[in-house]
């Protein structure tokens, strides 16, 4: 797609990508002020997180990149001062916004919960158009599409490298975070939606971040952001089990179907490689053709992944639901 530089500032290219890339900062900063001074969160602390956000999940996201790939960064320390397109980590990015959330709650004198679960739609709605502008630097492209009836944009986009088309990853992640955001506005200001906000990305990203085809962080064979994801869902599910205080019957079986369906998606990752064996007789059995393979390969993925959301937010739902119900019985022991 089209990302030539537009004119030059001080050496620097000015491409579409970078000012489209400031608009939907300005935009989403707006977004978040607003909804935070409706909020009641004070001045203060308001113009702190404007101030912190960006330069924060800026470094963060280049020095989370930098960490993964630390031997690199070792032998040429000079690379942390390039600011590729494909060089920020974008859960490191996250992790310098809830750093300004803390600073700026901290500076306003407000709850951390209650600035995030403000801040939460604005925030969704930057993960929603960063991943839209992907596509203008190359990035978020899945398989190669060989059917000429499915070469069209947004299903695919054509990749001008490789000279071929390819599936718009990054259009399916965009439209995810879309209705993360819309989701979540709905939502009334109870402090739950950062946590659901984290929990829906993560567990969706899960299955995106292994259609990913392109500069995506990897140690070795492990993708970086899906297993963080992973991570992150495995940490915030066991959270909600465990403030629902149903005990070890309730918490066990819905940790260990967790943590299978985390461990078909692994699976799942090296079968589309070829590489798991029973899986690769059956392929060979079967007669499939490679599209065949993948449809199965990442149809499976993506059923294990919306189990792993439908079990998250049962556990999201039963800890709500404990909360209102021990609210009566803390109220008349106060009294």
């Amino acid at each position: 797609m089209y990302n030539e530089p537009l004119f030059t500032v001080l050496n620097w290219d000015i491409r579409p990508h970078l000012l489209l890339m400031v608009l939907g900062i300005l935009l989403c900063l707006a977004l978040a002020y607003r909804l935070m001074k409706k909020g009641g969160i004070p001045g203060k602390a308001r113009l702190a997180f404007l101030a912190l956000c960006v330069p924060l999940a800026f470094v963060c996201g280049r020095l989370g990149h930098a960490l993964v790939y630390l031997s690199d960064t070792l032998d040429d320390p000079a690379s942390l001062l390039r600011f590729g397109a494909d060089q920020f980590l974008l859960l490191g990015a996250g992790l310098g916004l809830v750093v300004a959330m803390l600073l700026s709650a901290r500076i306003g004198g407000n709850s951390f919960v209650k600035l995030s679960d403000l801040a939460a739609p604005a925030l969704a709605l930057m993960l929603a158009w960063s991943r839209l502008l992907e596509g203008l630097v190359g990035l978020g492209y899945s398989l190669d599409i060989t059917s000429p009836a499915r070469q069209f944009f947004p299903l695919g986009i054509y990749d001008d490298y490789w000279e071929s088309w390819a599936y718009a990853a990054f259009m399916l992640e965009a439209l995810a975070a879309l209705l993360i955001v819309l989701y979540l506005l709905r939502r009334k200001q109870d402090g739950q939606r950062f946590i659901l906000l984290v929990f829906l990305y993560a567990v969706l990203q899960i299955w995106f971040e292994s259609l990913r085809r392109d500069a995506y962080a990897r140690v070795g064979f492990i993708r970086v952001n899906q297993l963080l994801c992973a991570l992150l869902v495995g940490g915030i599910v066991l959270y909600w089990l465990l403030r629902a205080k149903s005990g070890i019957t309730y918490v066990l079986p819905r940790c260990i179907a967790l943590l299978a369906l985390a461990g078909i998606v692994m699976v799942m990752e090296f079968a589309v490689e070829y590489k798991v064996g029973f899986l690769l007789e059956l392929n060979q059995r079967w007669r499939l053709t490679q599209s065949e393979h993948y449809l199965i390969d990442y149809g499976v993925m993506l059923a294990a992944a919306l189990l792993m959301l439908w079990l998250g937010m049962r556990a999201f739902h039963a800890q709500r639901h404990s909360a209102q119900a021990n609210a009566p019985l803390s109220a008349s022991l106060a009294h």
